[in-house]
Formats: C-alpha cells, structure tokens, sequence
C-alpha cells in the first residue's frame, strides 16, 4: 500500500507537491514526488505499485534497461567505474589517491581473469567462485588484511553499480568479512635506540627521521612536500589536501630549529629539485638496514619498528609531555570520534608549540647526544618507557636517584615561578612532584619515598615521609593534582591539605 505525505519547510509552509513511497520489485523503498493533487498523486502511486508486484510474481518481465546493463563488457563498465573514482569517489567527493586507483585496478584485473567476467552479467552468482579464489590466495601466505582488500575492491565495483541499476542487487552482500586485526603491532622507539639510529644513518635519512619523529607525518605525505609548504615565519609545514590520507588540508607545526634548518636548505639550493627533502623510494629497506648496523632488534615481543613507528614515537612522547586527547588528535591529524571534540573542543596554537618543542628536544638530544644537558631516561629494570622529565626540586640524599642520573625535563607553565621558588623554614611543609608514569615504575630506586600512586601517576616526596596513614584525606585530593606540578603539604595533626607551589 503507497504512503502518501507532504512536507513542510521551518516555517510551517507545505511543499505544494504531495509525495509518496512505494516497495520496488527489488524489495528497496522509494520516495517519489507526485502532483499537488492528492486524489491524482494516489493514483500514480497505485499505478507504480501494482507495476512493480507484478514483477515480483513472476507475471511481468523486469525493465529492459536491467537486461541493456547486464549485457555490457565488463571492461567497459570497470572502466567508467574506475573514471568515476579518480574524479570523485574519494571521501567527501575527493578523487581517490594514486595508490587506491592503482590497486583498484590491479585487483579488479584480478577478478575479471580468474572469474572470466565476459559480460557484467557474469558477476551475479560469482560468490562461491570468489571464496575459492580467496582460500587459495589465502594459502599463498598472505594476510587477512590483503585478502579483504582484494574482496572490497570487488565489493565496492558491486555497490557501485548497483547504486545505478545496472545490477539488481550485490552478489557480494553476503561475503563474511576477514578479522584484520594486525598480527604484531608497532611499537616506539626509545631515546637509546634513536641515539643508535641516528649515529648510524646517513645525514639525509637523518633529516627525514627527525622530521618524521618531531611531526608524525606519514611516508607518502613526507615524499610530496614541497619547499612552498614550509613555512619559517610560523615554523611549520602547510599540507595539501591532495597529499593527505583523509584529503583535507592543514598546518603541521615542527619545531622552531627545524623549520630554521630546511629553511637554510631551500635557501643554499641544497634540498633535493623538486622536494623539500629526500625521501627514499623504499623507506621500510632503507630503515631496515639502519636498524641491522645500529643493532637495534626489528621484531621483539612488545612490537616491530619499521618507517610508520616514527609516527607511534611521535603519539607516545606526546602522551609522555602531558598532551590531552584532543591535542593528540590535532597533532595527528585524526578526526574526532565524538562532536564534543570536533565542533566544540579546540587546541590552542601555543599549547600544540609547547608540546612539539617538547617532543623535538628529546628527538634532538638523542640525535646530538654531545649536547644532552639533561639527558634522558634510560631503561632500569627492565622498563623501556619513553619519559619527559619531572625534576624533583631540592632532593634529599638517598630519597631519589643519584645525582648522576638526569631526567628530560618538561617545561610546565610555572617553570619560571617554581624555579625562584624557596621553601619556608617551617619543618610542616614539604616539597612533592607528581611524576607522570604509564603501567609499572622500575627506575625509582628508593620506593619509601612514593607517598601514593593511581593508575597513571606518583605521588613523590622529596623528604622522608612519616605518618602518612590518612588514606581518605589522599582520594579527596587526588583528582585536583596535575602532572608537571609542584606541590607542598602542610601536616597539623590529623589535618592534610595540598597546595600548589606559585
């Protein structure tokens, strides 16, 4: 039975048209604009209904126009397929990238052999044939994630024509999809292993691993900039929509020094024609092998390292500087999964410049070890955690590390206060610092001195503590105190309270 309605703009005002939805043969549901006579619309509608029950009974042949389609070479309609790609199937009605068209290509060249696809027609009821050729590539070795980029390129083919009615219906639809979970994730370095890496890479491969590092720019991305994208008068990098993996354009902030150094590049004639710096044709070899003379292990039980762990380097010593979620996003260049943290949160341009310029000290100290001043965390006990320092003020022998051993230092919006800051002579105030550590903490050597911890933080007393039994007093007080801070508590008998150092 047609459902016949009228809409109506902000105003209240009806459409002068009445509308109505029908059930196709196919089984879709449509809506379809009729006259501004009710009685005559009702009529069409009935009209185009009893059309399309007569040919799901069998009574009436389907149109011609799905017989004209299904007789097409299947070449000719992948071709306009693939015309249609490259001028707008991207997101957002961008054309696909290169790549994307040329495995697409590549994979629907594939089918058409394999299932011997004459005619589009030849598609419908290929489903078992295509599991079979899944199985068998499947014993060729290679993995889910490739297996299921070869069905989605024939998949999306299906959809696409469907969407224009030169098939019926998908012959895909029901595919079981492949679990693509990555089988070994990537992990990040740690400064020691970037210490090694840089020591033995060429100067080129170095300039291209610190800017991966300090900016977690993909490889494709990195290999299309060009010298007009940098920008030294803002220190960053402008990026082109048509270079992006999600097509849109943006400005990637790098470190001050940085951008001062490719600046000095472009300006001598020294970056490569073309480019603003060189990228390899086979990143993933040549990181391979600066790996192999640094001696540093591609494949351990945390994770491997290839090209893409400069951009999960990148995301950890983010997280490790204190960067908020919708920080972390910007940098990267993700899109927000909720419309808190797409339309109404913002970074601010000085907080993302204060966590590059974090980020790219510990990448330049570990490129130019000889001018560490403050070092950086090494593994202790089996710890291999990437940390920003978290200085400790004035520290009582025996209570924290030696002082031979130095910690990244994190520049805090109160570095210039606290660093002028001297403790009264009242015995009841002590000095503490909320020191930022993920999972467990091997490296404090002295655990007595840990006043309390939470999932993600330590609370640590520089001086010795005693009578520190109010547990209550320290769940009150544990979701006002931020890492990166100083903090003093004053003890008056049973009464604990927490100030922050000004």
């Amino acid at each position: 039975m047609p459902y016949l309605y009228r809409t109506y703009d902000k105003h209240g005002k009806p459409h002068p048209r009445w509308k109505f939805q029908i059930t196709e043969y196919d089984g879709k549901r449509w809506s379809i604009t009729g006259y501004t006579s009710r009685a005559e619309t009702a009529k069409l509608a009935a009209k185009l209904e009893s059309e399309h029950d007569a040919i799901r009974k069998g009574l009436v042949p389907p149109p011609e126009n799905w017989r004209k389609s299904l007789a097409r070479p299947a070449g000719e309609v992948v071709a306009d397929y693939c015309a249609w790609g490259e001028a707008c199937g991207g997101r957002g009605g961008r054309p696909w990238g290169t790549t994307n068209a040329r495995m697409k290509r590549a994979h629907l060249e594939f089918w058409r052999g394999r299932l011997n696809l004459q005619s589009l027609g030849d598609l419908d009821g290929t489903l078992p044939a295509v599991e079979e050729a899944i199985r068998e590539l499947q014993g060729n070795g290679l993995s889910p994630k490739t297996l299921q980029n070869y069905v989605e390129s024939l998949k999306s083919f299906a959809r696409w024509a469907v969407k224009r009615r030169y098939l019926r219906e998908d012959p895909l639809k029901d595919f079981v999809p492949f679990d693509t979970t990555p089988k070994t994730e990537r992990r990040s370095f740690t400064p020691s292993e970037l210490e090694k890496l840089f020591a033995v890479a060429p100067a080129a491969r170095q300039l291209l691993y610190e800017l991966a590092l300090t900016s977690g720019l993909r490889r494709k991305e990195l290999e299309s900039l060009l010298p007009d994208d940098l920008d030294s008068e803002r220190g960053g990098l402008h990026l082109r929509p048509e270079t992006t993996k999600n097509r849109r354009g943006g400005f990637q902030v790098i470190p001050w020094d940085l951008a001062k150094r490719l600046q000095d590049l472009v300006d001598a004639g020294a970056a490569p024609a073309g480019t603003l710096l060189y990228v390899g044709s086979h990143t993933g070899r040549e990181i391979g092998r600066d790996l192999v003379a640094a001696e540093i292990s591609k494949n351990t039980p945390r994770g491997r390292l290839d090209f893409h762990a400069c951009r999960v380097t990148f995301a950890t010593l983010l997280d490790q500087a204190g960067a908020s979620a919708k920080e972390t996003e910007t940098l990267l260049r993700h899109r927000p999964s909720g419309i808190t943290s797409r339309v109404y949160t913002k970074a601010g341009d000085d907080r993302l410049r204060e966590l590059v310029e974090a980020v790219g000290k510990v990448v330049r100290e570990a490129k130019e070890p000889s001018r560490n001043i403050t070092g950086a965390v090494r593994k202790a006990a089996g710890a291999e955690s990437l940390c920003l320092e978290t200085s400790c003020g004035d520290v009582d022998a025996g209570s924290m590390p030696a002082a031979s051993t130095t910690w990244p230092r994190y520049k805090s919006r109160t570095q210039t206060a606290q660093k002028h800051y001297k403790p009264p002579p009242n015995p009841h105030f002590r000095q503490f610092r909320l020191l930022r550590i993920r999972d467990r903490i091997k490296h404090l050597p002295n655990r007595k001195n840990i006043l309390f911890c939470t999932q993600s933080v330590y609370i640590v007393c520089t001086a010795q503590a005693r009578n520190l039994n109010n547990h209550h007093n320290h769940r009150i007080w544990r979701a006002s105190l931020k890492p990166g801070r100083s903090y003093r508590k004053r003890s008056r008998l049973t009464s604990w309270r927490w100030w922050r150092l000004r």
